[in-house]
């Protein structure tokens, strides 16, 4: 992850009483380059470019994403959501527990690989656009809402050929039952 410019907001109330406190996390011309394995060719690139966000430290452990943008294969990327109790994200099992294992690693470099082969052949007649939106409570991963929209003017791909694509999707958060449900919308 290299990033041009980075701006710490400071809580000034905070600094007057001899505290440090970041209210606010700015970016500006970030990029994210995950460098994938050779498998049967030369090896892979994901990038993630032109990245910008804020991010702000709420009171009572809140984070605010906001005003996230970034370039992906082509496509434009924008991401929003609030977490609450978000110093939790940090005892997520999934971020300990064997993840860091040699096979947990090869699956995930093999699930990216796929990602990248796919996105090789696919080509956009106009840059899609995707939204996503996340909410929820780090504490009851349960609790979260997603919220995904994906416009796609024309697409070329292996499949075949995409026109006025729109892919609308929301994850709802759990039941008392224990059961998740999804809302999904495709249209081309």
């Amino acid at each position: 992850l290299t990033v041009q410019q980075v701006r710490l907001l400071l809580n000034l109330k905070a600094l007057a009483h001899g505290r440090l406190q970041v209210d606010q996390l700015v970016l500006n011309h970030g990029r994210l380059r995950l460098n994938l394995p050779a498998t049967n060719g030369a090896p892979r690139e994901l990038t993630v470019d032109n990245i910008q966000t804020d991010l702000r430290l709420l009171p009572q452990d809140q984070f605010a994403l906001d005003n996230f943008k970034a370039d992906f294969a082509g496509a434009n990327i924008e991401l929003s959501g609030v977490v609450t109790n978000a110093s939790a994200v940090a005892d997520w099992e999934w971020f300990h527990n064997g993840h860091n294992e040699p096979a947990a690693a090869r699956l995930w470099e093999r699930r990216l690989g796929r990602l990248a082969d796919a996105l090789q052949r696919i080509r956009f007649s106009v840059p899609p656009e995707l939204r996503i939106e996340v909410r929820g409570d780090a504490r009851q991963l349960q609790s979260f809402t997603v919220r995904l929209g994906l416009k796609a003017s024309g697409a070329e791909t292996p499949w075949g050929t995409l026109t006025d694509g729109r892919f609308t999707g929301r994850l709802l958060p759990t039941d008392t039952n224990g059961d998740s449900r999804a809302d999904i919308t495709i249209e081309a």
